[in-house]
């Protein structure tokens, strides 16, 4: 209720198309696309191609900090957890942040958004 309040007031552009009142639009938002990234000696893999629209949303969380973004992306990175089996893993490991983008967004993007989906799955 207080963010449709928020929006209501001050309301925000989609960060892709430019439209009101939300971050992110539905019809913008990319799907998750589990995809495997090659060129490493373990599995690496990410919830998007990285392209047009997640690209946009992305740059967005981080580098604007518009924070709304947040649950996109999160339920986005859920979806990729829920197709692994964590029953065996000790750690999730996010990349290391650049000490200076910490110091100017004031947060870690990655460990969030970690965060944030594996409540959403509730993997402990």
């Amino acid at each position: 209720m207080a963010i449709s309040f928020l929006d209501l007031i001050f309301p925000s552009n989609c960060i892709v198309c430019g439209k009101a009142p939300k971050p992110i639009c539905s019809g913008c938002a990319p799907p998750a696309e589990v995809a495997e990234i090659e060129g490493f000696d373990f599995p690496v893999f990410a919830a998007f191609v990285f392209d047009g629209a997640i690209a946009k949303l992305i740059a967005g969380y981080k580098d604007q900090q518009l924070t709304a973004l947040e649950g996109t992306l999160s339920s986005a990175t859920a979806k990729l957890f829920a197709q692994f089996d964590f029953s065996e893993v000790s750690a999730l490991i996010t990349p290391a942040r650049n000490p200076e983008n910490f110091r100017k967004r004031g947060f870690d993007p990655a460990q969030q958004l970690a965060k944030r989906a594996l409540q959403i799955n509730q993997i402990r």
